[in-house]
């Protein structure tokens, strides 16, 4: 679910904040062994599913806690400069509500299926997922499910420094059934906006836009026709390297085209919006190691 990008501003500012307007920012995640941060995400969703002579409503409401665990930090590869972080990942706390044509029903987020496991990733400083350890998904109200190893991966930095007006791209691999990775992809156009204040956090101000494939490669019979675009805002501390706060939104057309035993061939049409909202609410530095007089 996130994305980054954003622009404008200049020598004006960059002055202001006690920079030269040559100064570039390295954009890096600061991830500490032993750190916790806990993210509050409000997401609203609305889908649209039509074919077979039917249509379908569905709302979504959550209001979740998501908790991620620092459980190392280790030198990625080659670069002392640069650091890769094993993560774990899990939806701790928070509730879900989901209309179904006009049926409603509520449920605590730690009721539902898979909410007891947690995903273990590796990722580097600059936000690219590296690799996944353990994945983990939580099955919403309504069938859908939230994949936990999608919170880090979708967005990444640069490996230069930024100044504000400066973008930038990345691309992550489409992984839905029907598609092909190795061709279908999600872009990501980001841009430095500004460097400005958030609720006392040195940030990075950045925009975003997101698009998908226009087509799919059909597969196993199966066709999927996707179309993806979406705009957001994220605030990231470059100085503690945390994202602090962001904002989503977010519009998927999928058409499933299945060819039928008898020839013919039949297409059930998805239409999924989304407004999701996420905000740093803690960031529990690492406990110290005890000192013999605590003993």
């Amino acid at each position: 679910m996130r994305r980054i990008s954003g622009f404008l501003v200049a020598a004006i500012l960059t002055s202001a904040i006690g920079c030269s307007p040559s100064d570039r920012l390295l954009l890096r995640h600061k991830f500490r062994k032993g750190q916790v941060l806990r993210y509050r995400l409000q997401i609203a969703e609305h889908r649209q599913v039509s074919g077979k002579g039917s249509e379908q409503q569905l709302e979504r409401q959550s209001d979740i806690i998501i908790a991620v665990n620092v459980l190392d930090t280790m030198p990625a590869g080659d670069d002392p400069e640069r650091t890769w972080a094993r993560l774990r990942v899990k939806l701790e706390s928070g509730n879900t509500t989901v209309m179904r044509n006009i049926q409603q029903t509520s449920a605590d987020v730690a009721s539902l299926p898979g909410a007891d496991r947690a995903a273990l990733l590796i990722v580097d400083d600059l936000g690219r997922l590296v690799k996944v350890e353990q994945p983990a998904a939580v099955i919403l109200l309504g069938g859908d499910s939230m994949d936990l190893t999608g919170f880090f991966g979708n967005t990444s930095f640069p490996h230069k420094g930024q100044r504000a007006g400066d973008a930038w791209m990345h691309r992550v691999p489409l992984r839905l059934p029907g598609t092909d990775p190795r061709k279908d992809a999600i872009t990501t156009s980001m841009r430095l906006v500004e460097l400005t204040e958030k609720d006392g956090h040195k940030c990075a101000k950045i925009r975003y836009t997101v698009e998908g494939p226009p087509e799919s490669t059909p597969r196993k019979g199966v066709g999927v026709t996707i179309q993806l675009s979406g705009e957001g805002e994220s605030y990231f501390d470059y100085e503690a390297g945390v994202e602090v706060e962001a904002e989503q939104k977010m519009v998927i057309t999928a058409t499933h085209g299945m060819t039928l035993p008898s020839g013919g061939r039949q297409e059930i049409q998805s239409i999924s919006s989304s407004e999701v909202s996420m905000r740093l609410v803690s960031d529990a530095a690492p406990q110290a190691a005890p000192r013999q007089s605590d003993f």
